[in-house]
C-alpha cells in the first residue's frame, strides 16, 4: 500500500511541478509567492505557509511577508488551494532567541486570523526546541533526531531514548601480522607487537566516517576493538589482538550502547561531527532491514 501517513514536503526547486505531489495528497510547505501560484495552477492542494522568523534560511522574509500572506489568503478564499498550516524553524542559539522567533510566529498567526484564515497546524519546533520549550510545541512538532532514538544535544542524553538503528557488517578476512607491520594507507598505524587484524567490509562510502580514523572502535562478540590505520572507502581494519575471530563474524559498528556496541554519539565525537551526520550518512549500497 506504500506510505499512508501524512507527508509534508517543503524544500522545492524553483521550477517545481506540484501536479504529482498534489495528486498523491502530499501537503506542501510553501515559501514564496511564485510557489503559491504554482500550487494553484497545478490544481490546488493543501499548503503550510513557511515563514522566516529569524533563522535566515528557507521561508518568506519580512520584506515580502505582507504580500505573501495576502496572496495565500486570496487563493485560499477562492478555493485554489487550502492553507492548513503555518510553519517556521528556530535557530537554537539561545532560549531568548528562540522565544523571540516564537513572538514573530505568533504575530504572523494573528495576522492570518485577522484576514479570516486559521490554519489547523502550527509548528516551528524540532527535537531540541520541543523538549526544551513546551510553549513552542503549538499544535504539532517535527521530531528529527529524536525519531532516531537519539538525543539532540549532550544535555539531552538522559531522556531515556532508545536508538532505532543499528549499523553492522562482518569480517571478510583475518590475518596475523608482525610487530612493525603497517596497516592501510600511509601506514598511520603500525603494529606495536605481533597481533591479529580483521578486515571488515565497511568504509566511508557506506557511512563509516573517514574523519574517525585513529579514534574509532567496533564491537565483535561483545568486546570492543580499535579500528586501526586509515578508514578506507570500502573497508576498515580492526586490531583484535589474540582473540579468535573468523570470517563471517558479525561486527557492530554503531547502535545501542547498552549491549556494548559503540553509540552514534561516540562515532560523532570520534569524527568531530554531530549524530545527525552519522545516521544520515549511510550509503546507498548498505542493505536496510526493517525489524518489528
Amino acid at each position: 500500500k506504500g506510505i499512508t501517513a501524512p507527508v509534508l514536503a517543503w524544500l522545492h526547486a524553483a521550477d517545481e511541478d506540484f501536479i504529482e505531489a498534489i495528486g498523491r495528497d502530499i501537503t506542501l510547505g510553501i515559501s514564496t509567492i511564485a510557489q503559491l501560484h504554482a500550487v494553484a495552477q497545478a490544481g490546488g492542494g493543501t499548503v503550510h505557509l513557511k515563514i522566516d522568523t529569524g533563522l535566515g534560511r528557507n521561508g518568506v522574509g519580512r520584506e515580502h511577508l505582507a504580500e505573501f500572506l495576502d496572496t495565500a489568503v486570496a487563493l485560499h478564499s477562492s478555493g485554489d488551494l487550502v492553507v492548513d498550516g503555518l510553519m517556521s524553524h528556530v535557530s537554537g542559539t539561545s532560549r531568548e532567541a528562540d522565544l523571540a522567533q516564537a513572538e514573530v510566529f505568533v504575530r504572523t498567526r494573528d495576522l492570518l486570523a485577522n484576514k479570516g484564515v486559521t490554519p489547523t497546524h502550527l509548528h516551528m519546533a524540532a527535537s531540541a526546541a520541543a523538549i526544551d520549550h513546551p510553549s513552542l510545541r503549538f499544535t504539532m512538532v517535527r521530531f528529527g533526531i529524536a525519531a532516531y532514538g537519539l538525543a539532540p544535544t549532550t544535555s539531552h542524553r538522559n531522556l531515556g531514548l532508545t536508538p532505532a538503528m543499528r549499523f553492522e557488517s562482518s569480517i571478510v578476512n583475518v590475518k596475523r601480522i608482525a610487530a612493525g607491520d603497517g596497516v592501510s594507507y600511509n601506514f598511520l598505524w603500525t603494529a606495536p607487537k605481533k597481533t591479529t587484524v580483521a578486515l571488515v567490509a565497511a568504509g566511508y562510502a557506506d557511512g563509516v566516517p573517514r574523519a574517525a580514523t585513529g579514534h574509532a572502535h567496533v564491537d565483535i562478540a561483545g568486546v570492543r576493538y580499535p579500528v586501526v590505520g586509515r578508514i578506507a572507502m570500502d573497508q576498515i581494519v580492526v586490531d583484535v589482538g589474540d582473540a579468535l575471530v573468523n570470517p563471517g563474524d558479525s561486527v557492530g559498528i554503531w547502535g545501542d550502547a547498552t549491549d556494548g556496541t559503540p553509540s552514534v554519539s561516540e562515532w560523532a565525537d570520534w569524527a568531530d561531527t554531530i549524530s545527525y551526520d552519522i545516521v544520515t550518512g549511510i550509503g546507498n549500497r548498505v542493505t536496510r532491514i526493517d525489524l518489528p
